[in-house]
């Protein structure tokens, strides 16, 4: 099974690390997820996850990925790691396997490259994909190298691809980005258990920016069938926001739900109304009815509440 090797080597009564499940969730017309979490482990590295069929490939790259095409940085295949790991941001015991702090480097979405299927690209030991991150962006190759050690198939090569995301100097990236893209905290930062969003800008700033973000548009998110779809204007933003596109694809129910996405460090999806698909409105009833009908829609469904939450507006 995908991640009984994952499970063999944690102690999930010691380490806060999700345990996952073997659970396969539905990635059709869904944006697949892309990770990249700095491991200040045993020594530092970075650890590319890539998600496929229920669960995130995940590849140790010692140097960090290089911007320049010229280099080829060495990719050690580990083993799959559940979806859920691909939020996890905290610090490991250091008497458990990869003992350490964990820094969500950078997150997105990613496609392969070509019309290969993804499995057949892993078969083959070339997975030729396009990354849209927060920091990688562009094309990018994994290569497996040949070897004829125990190590079999384990020792692959990430290269980014010619592209307008390409830089001569490779390791500029890495030499200066240093902080986490969703909490902004440095790796010491979450090693002292820091929960403060850490900024650059004043924190009227940064208010005044959520305030700007929270007012922009309307957020459409029509859920059922096992998928959701985000749209602002017609437009799909669902790759903006595989988190919350992630959480509500798990709801059972078929609704529209209309609202703002506020997002400090984190997205979140406040509904302000909320039908049902044949267009039924809710809204008019008072806040408790509205909260209690949202939470039957996500009853059960396992959903983070940071990531969806009712607007106490009132009754129209």
């Amino acid at each position: 099974m995908p991640l009984d090797e994952y499970w063999e080597k944690r102690d999930f009564q010691k380490t806060n690390e999700p345990r996952g499940s073997h659970e396969t969730y539905s990635s059709d017309d869904q944006p697949l997820r892309y990770v990249i979490q700095m491991h200040d482990a045993s020594r530092l590295h970075y650890d590319f996850r890539l998600e496929h069929d229920g669960v995130l490939h995940s590849w140790a790259v010692p140097k960090g990925p290089s911007l320049s095409p010229r280099d080829r940085r060495l990719a050690v295949r580990t083993e799959d790691h559940p979806i859920e790991y691909g939020d996890f941001e905290g610090t490991i015991p250091e008497d458990e396997y990869g003992g350490g702090t964990v820094a969500l480097w950078d997150v997105g979405t990613w496609e392969p490259l070509g019309h290969v299927g993804i499995a057949t690209m892993m078969e083959r030991g070339k997975l030729e994909l396009t990354l849209h991150g927060e920091r990688l962006n562009g094309g990018w190759v994994l290569i497996r190298i040949k070897e004829k050690t125990a190590d079999l198939g384990k020792t692959w090569l990430l290269i980014k691809l010619e592209d307008e995301h390409a830089q001569a100097d490779g390791e500029a990236l890495v030499r200066t980005a240093d902080t986490s893209v969703t909490s902004g905290r440095t790796l010491a930062q979450i090693a002292q258990g820091s929960s403060v969003w850490h900024s650059n800008k004043p924190r009227a700033a940064a208010a005044r920016k959520r305030n700007e973000v929270a007012q922009a548009a309307t957020v459409v998110a029509e859920v059922g069938s096992g998928r959701a779809k985000l749209t602002i204007e017609g437009a799909d933003v669902s790759a903006r926001y595989p988190e919350i596109v992630r959480a509500l694809t798990r709801v059972g129910a078929r609704a529209t739900l209309e609202g703002v996405i506020v997002h400090d460090e984190h997205a979140v999806l406040v509904v302000q109304a909320l039908r049902d698909l044949d267009g039924d409105p809710l809204e008019g009833y008072a806040p408790e009815a509205r909260r209690a009908a949202l939470g039957l829609l996500l009853g059960g469904s396992d959903i983070d509440p940071a990531l969806v939450t009712l607007a106490d507006v009132p009754a129209s």
